[in-house]
């Protein structure tokens, strides 16, 4: 009886360990963190790759008279912050001054800005028009008739071109009184401007290039 009881007693305490081991097993499985998922590091990776070349993301504008009145940046011409009036306040470019449209396609839009809406779409690469006033990366441009509006800085270009204003534009083959007309040139015609002298331009138009009367122009280098 005593040799059973001693044998019970051993299996008691092998039970017990048993037990105790199976309860901390079980608590440090619990404690344990969860491995993350094999897939998780692959999708930030792809993340990061498809932002990469995007623009950042928009920030507050900076806080500024015209800023808080809209208004008076697009329609009051005070959007400038140059002293002096005939200079850009962003390039220090000369105000006003000729560039021409770079794409076929440009918004025209009522103020100095996306927020702004659109007010026509040019469709006329190359039309010249005067920049009359800057604001961030906005310029505010000036047509033949006096149009104004608002575009972004990347759709401006600095090749000299000209609109032929009247019906009566003649093509010259030489700057001199004693050229001869080669062609008429029609109202509307956007030419690029090679050089002005006296009182005519010379003119790229196609694969010709003649000479015009600066009455008959409006564009780039015709008041110099």
């Amino acid at each position: 009886m005593r040799e059973k009881a001693l044998r019970m007693s051993r299996n008691s305490r092998k039970i017990g360990m048993i037990l105790l081991l199976a309860i901390a097993a079980s608590m440090l499985a619990t404690a344990a963190p969860a491995p993350a998922p094999a897939f998780a590091k692959a999708e930030a990776v792809e993340d990061g790759e498809s932002d990469e070349g995007a623009a950042p993301a928009p920030t507050a504008a900076p806080s500024s008279p015209t800023d808080s009145n809209p208004a008076a940046a697009a329609g009051t011409g005070q959007a400038s912050k140059s002293l002096n009036p005939n200079v850009g306040s962003q390039t220090g470019l000369p105000l006003p001054r000729f560039v021409s449209l770079r794409t076929a396609e440009v918004n025209a839009r009522t103020g100095p800005g996306k927020r702004y809406p659109i007010d026509w779409v040019y469709k006329r690469k190359n039309l010249p028009v005067q920049v009359v006033d800057e604001f961030g990366t906005w310029r505010k441009i000036r047509e033949h008739d006096g149009t104004e509006s608002w575009i972004h800085q990347t759709m401006v270009s600095g090749k000299d071109t000209a609109l032929v204003v009247t019906n009566e534009a003649l093509l010259y083959d030489r700057n001199s009184k004693r050229s001869r007309p080669i062609a008429r040139l029609q109202s509307g015609l956007i030419a690029e401007v090679v050089r002005c002298q006296d009182d005519r331009c010379q003119l790229q138009i196609a694969n010709q290039r003649g000479w015009v009367g600066k009455a008959d122009l409006w564009g780039a280098l015709i008041g110099r």
